[in-house]
């Protein structure tokens, strides 16, 4: 370079060195707006700006002092002030560098400086080889030429800067932009999911998107830079810390409080992710309270009763598992009251579904407040379905209270219930068990106490009844013939035998009643009175009954023409529909005139107007009708002019008494009379005495007389003999 010359500078040179300064003064700034530019960017983005940052500053500094120390330079001055530049920047790139990764704390900071002031010192010794020292004089120091040098190398450098300074932004900008771009396309995405996404480092949310703030009914502001658990319910906090701590990949569920202090159920699946270059967590929040209630609503129908609320028959048992539980715990006792409704069946039949629903759901009010009453919230009421309630009662143990307990539930139900305009009456039977005498587990207290409510529902009135262990044996013998009598329905291993019908003289045979039997090699013959009320409790009494039509009706199509055959159908037999169509007729090629169908008055009280069309359609195939047991139950000469019935059945309660009670006379001479006024036949059945005979004959006008007296009943072998035997006696007197 040469010599800097020695003249004296002027004023217009002062202005020089002042430009000199300023450019060299306003690196500084420049390079701390690159070095905060360096701090929002991260990897080449980020060494672009530090190495921009570094060469501003370490040149504004080493023009600095350039200024302060010119002189005249030597010959190696070149190559001593390009190190001493190289200094200056390199300790600017170590100290940015270092302050870039401090996060704020001060050992770094200071290290940083630290760095700074060495590279100040070695710029300044190395930057003093370049010239002489001391100077000759001031104005040796500031010759122009010298300084015009450093001016050059000043500019220089800034333009420099500013123009890689310059690149670096537009990059900058545009990658900014881009990337701004992305993030708006990936808020929006974000925004148009279904569920609810934030994302939170250690707990404290850094962003959300807009189905999360409409999940948790908060703006994304008050979400942002909000803890989680500020709006997780308390009972939901153990598994978010457990979830924050462990990070497990597995959905769990929680629950969010609303502002309003209302909840919502959710679901979260999260995993990690680097959010602004740091590790973060992003979460899929997904609301399933619709799905919590509609599971809810499920489970409480499964097990609650869906006409009146109360628990059903599973439910119920898990309650008394836990009374029993405790109970057995401390000591106490408790009992259990199973309770039937009399009369409802006729209810429901009488006045339709919709007043037999409503007067359950009374029943179950009813039942409540006495509930409530005797044993407050321990006492527990459901319902089983049907016109069945379960009543259990904790540390309530003694047949007295138990017995009074029963009484004022029986009182309250027999109090009428006014529904729909009708004034209903009922009545309950009880049954009771007490644990832990009659069963220490839920079921074995149950099956006591349905035995017990079996017996009281067998009794003739309304009652209740305490557990016994003979009731227990006899049920059992009950079930066992019940098994037994299914079997012998299935395999048709029952009896049919025939008693005959015989005109009013006694000697006309005309037909037979057919009555089942059933014969048993361990227990014998088992009497009707039996088994027949049993096949209607079990259900069994339509197959049986069905089975009894058609054997009947197959014996009686061998028989000769002029005799025909009666079967008694049950009242269930009457109401199905299958009955009607009378296809056993078609099977056995019998003719309907010869068979007789009877029935009682319990078919006309239930279900009226099923029942006649029922024995209308039976009537139009040709089918003979008859009423049985007349007289003995609700009685009405309204049945006899709605039904099509051809001949009545005087009950032998009547006949039996016909000697010796003239009040039973008045009443089979009524009957008969009745009967011949509606042109119906009357037949007098349970003849068996003379006297009874001969008053029939005499007194009453009956076209038919069946008893022991004219015959027992018989094999079919036995009545076709009888058959043979009687057209024989007619040919004979013809």
């Amino acid at each position: 370079m040469g010599w800097i010359g020695a003249e004296g500078m002027g004023g217009h040179d002062l202005q020089l060195a002042a430009a000199a300064l300023v450019v060299a003064v306003a690196l500084c700034p420049l390079a701390l707006v690159m070095f905060f530019r360096a701090l929002a960017s991260h990897g080449q983005r980020r060494l672009a700006w530090l190495l921009a940052a570094a060469t501003a500053f370490g040149t504004g500094i080493w023009g600095m002092a350039l200024l302060t120390h010119a002189s005249p330079v030597s010959a190696g001055a070149p190559v001593s002030l390009a190190l001493s530049l190289i200094e200056a920047v390199t300790g600017a790139l170590g100290a940015f560098s270092l302050w870039s990764r401090s996060r704020g704390q001060p050992s770094f900071l200071m290290l940083g400086g630290a760095i700074i002031a060495l590279a100040v010192v070695a710029m300044h010794y190395t930057g003093l080889a370049a010239r002489p020292f001391p100077p000759a004089d001031v104005t040796e120091a500031l010759a122009l030429p010298g300084f015009l040098q450093i001016l050059a190398v000043l500019g220089g450098a800034a333009s420099l800067i500013l123009l890689l300074g310059l690149v670096v932004t537009m990059v900058d900008v545009r990658f900014v932009l881009r990337r701004a771009k992305e993030a708006e396309r990936l808020r929006q995405l974000a925004d148009a999911a279904f569920e609810g996404l934030l994302i939170h480092r250690d707990g404290i949310i850094l962003d959300a998107n807009t189905a999360l703030t409409t999940l948790v009914a908060r703006p994304r502001e008050a979400l942002i830079g909000a803890d989680i658990f500020d709006f997780i319910a308390l009972s939901s906090h153990p598994l978010i810390r457990e979830r924050l701590a462990t990070r497990p990949s597995r959905i769990d569920e929680f629950a969010i409080m609303l502002p309003d202090g209302s909840r919502r159920f959710a679901e979260v699946l999260s995993r990690p992710i680097l959010y602004g270059g740091k590790p973060a967590t992003i979460a899929a929040v997904r609301d399933i309270s619709e799905r919590k209630q509609a599971a809810a609503r499920i489970e409480h129908l499964a097990r609650h009763d869906a006409l009146t609320g109360l628990p059903n028959r599973a439910k119920f048992l898990d309650l008394l598992r836990d009374i029993l539980a405790e109970s057995d715990e401390t000591g106490a006792f408790a009992s259990l009251l199973m309770l039937d409704i009399d009369r409802f069946k006729f209810v429901n039949g009488l006045y339709g579904h919709d007043l037999g629903d409503a007067l359950l759901r009374a029943v179950a009010r009813r039942l409540s407040a006495i509930v409530r009453h005797h044993a407050g919230a321990a006492g527990q009421l459901a319902r089983f379905g049907g016109d069945e309630f379960a009543i259990v009662f904790p540390a309530l143990r003694q047949a007295g209270a138990a017995a009074t307990m029963a009484e004022a539930l029986q009182a309250a139900l027999a109090e009428p219930f006014e529904i729909a305009g009708q004034s209903i009456e009922i009545s309950a039977r009880i049954g009771i068990a007490f644990a832990p005498q009659h069963g220490k587990t839920a079921t074995a207290l149950m099956n006591s106490a349905d035995t017990a409510l079996f017996w009281a529902k067998r009794a003739v009135r309304p009652v209740m009844r305490i557990f016994e262990p003979a009731m227990e044996t006899e049920l059992q013998m009950r079930r066992r013939m019940e098994r037994d009598l299914r079997l012998a329905v299935q395999n048709r291993a029952l009896d049919i035998h025939y008693q005959p019908i015989y005109a009013r003289d006694g000697r006309t045979l005309l037909g037979f009643e057919a009555l089942v039997r059933w014969f048993q090699k361990d227990r014998g013959w088992t009497p009707p009175g039996r088994f027949i009320p049993l096949a209607e409790e079990s259900g069994l009494i339509v197959p049986l009954g069905r089975f009894v039509l058609e054997a009947a009706c197959a014996e009686a199509a061998k028989w000769p023409d002029g005799f025909y055959v009666a079967v008694n159908l049950s009242p269930v037999q009457v109401r199905t529909d299958d009955l009607a169509s009378m296809d056993v007729l078609s099977k056995t090629g019998l003719p309907p005139s010869r068979l007789e169908l009877e029935v009682t008055e319990g078919v006309l009280i239930d279900d009226t107007e099923r029942a006649r069309a029922h024995l209308l359609a039976l009537k139009a195939l040709g089918v003979r009708l008859v009423l049985d047991d007349f007289g003995t139950g609700y009685s009405s000469l309204s049945y006899l002019g709605r039904f099509p019935f051809d001949k009545l059945k005087i009950d032998r309660s009547f006949v039996s008494r016909l000697a010796e009670d003239a009040g039973a006379a008045a009443i089979v001479r009524a009957i008969s009379a009745l009967a011949n006024s509606l042109g119906l036949a009357v037949t007098a059945e349970g003849v068996e005495t003379g006297a009874q005979f001969d008053l029939l004959r005499a007194e009453v006008a009956c076209t038919e007389i069946q008893g022991f007296l004219l015959g027992q009943p018989m094999t079919a072998k036995a009545a076709r003999r009888l058959i043979q035997r009687q057209r024989a006696s007619a040919w004979n007197a013809a």
